[in-house]
């Protein structure tokens, strides 16, 4: 924000005119508090409609006059002020509209048009303004917007009473993102200039005040009517303004937009959760472009593996909470961390979120909670490069020894299914990394993977022998020795073959 406008403006803004516009405010909102005029909806609505309008063809005059003697940041800060109380008439009819009334209708027409017409004359009158007619359109679209809102309402509430609270809904999961997705495309138009009328901050502010006064009348509408305001609501408010900040023309350095991508995150996470689901895919998919262009990896990781989730969710044999899709989410970036950094420290955590990730599957066994949490974090370091195998091997033989010891334990308690299929996967994962990619995985580890995977067929071969007869079990000691003496002499064979001769 290195911009002469922020530095000038902002800083230098006419504080008559500021003082002007909020008692102006402040004579409307004395307006319909008054007791003297409680219940005359078209006196309220006369006299703050007049007072708006003349105001506002003030300012209009007063901006040219200042452009034409060169006072132009007087003349940019009443810009900014007309920007603001356009759309004021609009929220003064949220109440008086509710009950049938030709002439506040009529009223309402002539703020649509007139707010138009000085729009329009801004534009045309002012020709080196920075306003875009890509801006433009979006504050038509705002201006309409603002227009409809007290009509529609006023409509639906006389159908049905859920009918106003359906249509507020939808307004704010489609129009309100439609209209931030239309101020980040339209900011691709600006260029800025030396003078505060050429500035590029000058587009952005009118449009946030344009948007903000727009919030500022749907809430009044919300009111009047008594619809709840719900987390949602509050949600696109907060994920639209945030996104619009991270557009390239603002300028914000990349740590700054990593942390407003990351608030946008938490608010998506924490305010739109289950009861959004759809909404929230829409999010996390924009998270995950802003985090591709940021080269912002984690951001990434978490995007993409919620919207992974959230499809999988759809497929019917697939069982998630939101809490246990949250814990699934942090579980794969703690578990690249871990891989990542490659130390036994990175470990903890993850094997703690395993726990807590079978406890919401029902899973009560304390020894198999264990096992389980060891068995993934042994699996992560089967993973790990073998140079640190060599710095590590005293923790990796002393978590293998407790991991095979639970799992004897284990497979006591809960049975042969869990430990067999865990101690296999695991043994596996270890024969490809040794065998196939030759990286180094120490064979007393891979031993007591093998004993694990054993047990169940150790105990069932136990069984066997103590109901089959004596001549069984040499029938299966012959098949035995066979395979052995194969192995043997194969891996004799291999070891005098002279590779050149071959």
């Amino acid at each position: 924000m290195k911009d002469s406008f922020v530095k000038r403006f902002l800083l230098t803004c006419n504080p008559w005119f500021l003082a002007s516009t909020l008692f102006l405010l402040l004579g409307i909102y004395l307006v319909y508090v008054d007791p003297k005029l409680a219940g005359k909806d078209q006196t309220q609505m006369y006299i703050s409609f007049s007072s708006l309008q003349l105001y506002e063809v003030l300012c209009l005059g007063v901006i040219f006059l200042f452009r034409r003697i060169k006072l132009f940041y007087d003349s940019v800060f009443l810009v900014v002020i007309i920007s603001l109380l356009l759309f004021v008439p609009f929220i003064t009819f949220n109440q008086a509209l509710q009950y049938e009334d030709s002439a506040l209708e009529l009223l309402g027409y002539t703020a649509l048009i007139l707010a138009a017409l000085k729009l329009l004359v801004l534009k045309v009158g002012f020709k080196k303004l920075n306003f875009p007619w890509v801006f433009m359109f979006a504050a038509f679209l705002m201006l309409i917007m603002n227009f409809a809102l007290p009509f529609i309402m006023r409509g639906l509430n006389l159908e049905e009473d859920t009918a106003g609270r359906d249509f507020i809904y939808e307004v704010f999961s489609v129009a309100i993102p439609l209209l931030g997705f239309i101020g980040y495309l339209a900011m691709h138009h600006i260029k800025g200039g030396k003078e505060v009328y050429k500035s590029k901050w000058l587009p952005i502010t009118l449009f946030q005040c344009l948007f903000s006064v727009t919030l500022v009348n749907l809430m009044s509408v919300m009111f009047v009517y008594d619809i709840e305001y719900k987390s949602m609501y509050y949600a696109v408010t907060l994920l639209v303004s945030g996104f619009l900040t991270l557009h390239p023309v603002i300028g914000l350095n990349s740590v700054l937009k990593r942390v407003i991508l990351a608030s946008c995150l938490f608010v998506a996470l924490t305010m739109l959760g289950t009861d959004y689901k759809n909404l929230l895919a829409l999010v996390m998919a924009i998270i995950l472009l802003f985090s591709i262009s940021l080269s912002d990896k984690w951001m990434g990781l978490i995007s993409f593996s919620f919207l992974a989730l959230l499809a999988l969710e759809n497929v019917p044999f697939v069982r998630m909470t939101y809490a246990q899709m949250c814990l699934i989410v942090l579980l794969i970036a703690l578990t690249m961390h871990a891989l990542q950094e490659e130390s036994w420290s990175t470990l903890i955590i993850p094997g703690l979120l395993m726990i807590m990730l079978l406890v919401t599957y029902k899973v009560s066994h304390t020894s198999l909670l264990i096992f389980s949490s060891l068995s993934y974090c042994l699996l992560l370091v089967s993973l790990w490069e073998g140079s640190v195998f060599k710095r590590e091997v005293g923790f990796i033989i002393s978590l293998a020894l407790l991991w095979s010891f639970v799992g004897v334990i284990t497979h006591m308690q809960t049975g042969w299914k869990e430990t067999f299929f865990i101690g296999l996967s695991v043994m596996a994962i270890q024969l490809l990394r040794r065998y196939v990619f030759k990286i180094q995985q120490p064979m007393a580890m891979i031993l007591m993977s093998l004993v694990i995977t054993l047990l169940w067929p150790f105990e069932q071969l136990i069984e066997l022998l103590e109901e089959q007869s004596f001549s069984i079990i040499i029938i299966i000691l012959s098949f035995v020795i066979f395979i052995a003496g194969t192995c043997v002499t194969y891996s004799k064979r291999v070891r005098t073959i002279d590779p050149q001769k071959e």
